[in-house]
């Protein structure tokens, strides 16, 4: 006879599994995107700094 209810629970911790990598791929891309956004504000005021005669492009 088989056994369903470790096919059940092997199912679910892939679920589980699958849940957890989509929530830190969306976190990994979310990271990325403010670093991108606090780099250009960086840049942004430094050149505002350094707008008579600064080395900053």
């Amino acid at each position: 006879m088989v056994n369903f209810i470790a096919d059940e629970k092997a199912q679910g911790m892939i679920e589980y599994i699958l849940m957890i990598f989509l929530i830190v791929l969306s976190c990994a891309q979310i990271v990325r995107t403010f670093g991108l956004v606090l780099d250009v504000a960086l840049l942004q005021a430094a050149r505002k700094l350094g707008a008579a005669g600064g080395t900053i492009k």
